[in-house]
């Protein structure tokens, strides 16, 4: 069922359509006609609608700035993942530095989970997720975190920025070293 998300509108059947509520909530709806024959050969048809309630994650926010950092001094800094849908995501973080080799200067921590419906208790559909930033050079850092999930919900991107520096005045005493 969850192949049509990932079909083009010509190719999905009519009677599938997927629906969005005012609160962004997703669902699959089917709907489908049943016959049913009875042995004194009389028909009857019976309209049926199903609907499969889909995740719907956010972020709390799209873009996080490190500013200045101090090279070698990590520092974090929180976003909350959210799920607003009818049913558990189960994600996964991957960070795009976009360089050929992969640095570590940005790191998520948890980078995978499970988000319960919004009917469960709202701690179990928000997860915390710590950014942190460590500079390994003098110089400006970028990347994109990008979190996935495996039942249809659309990519979201976080674009995590920072620089280092080797200036003292940048030394962050509240840093997690």
């Amino acid at each position: 069922m969850l192949a049509y998300l990932r079909q083009s509108a010509e190719e999905v059947p009519p009677n599938v359509s997927l629906v969005t509520n005012e609160s962004g909530e997703r669902k699959l709806r089917f709907r489908q006609t049943l016959s049913v024959h009875y042995n004194n050969n009389s028909l009857q048809t019976v309209p049926l609608c199903a609907h499969l309630s889909l995740p719907t994650v956010s972020l709390s926010c799209d873009s996080l700035d490190f500013g200045t950092c101090y090279v070698g001094q990590t520092l974090v800094k929180e976003v909350h993942l959210s799920n607003r849908g009818g049913s558990s995501s189960y994600w996964r973080i991957l960070i795009d530095s976009g360089e050929e080799e992969e640095g570590s200067e940005f790191r998520v921590t948890p980078d995978c989970g499970v988000l319960k419906p919004l009917e469960y208790p709202v701690s179990s559909c928000t997860q915390p997720l710590q950014i942190s930033f460590t500079a390994s050079n003098e110089r400006e850092f970028q990347a994109t975190a990008v979190v996935e999930g495996v039942l249809g919900e659309p990519p979201l991107s976080l674009h995590v920025q920072g620089r280092g520096s080797f200036d003292e005045r940048f030394v962050s005493l509240l840093a997690d070293i």
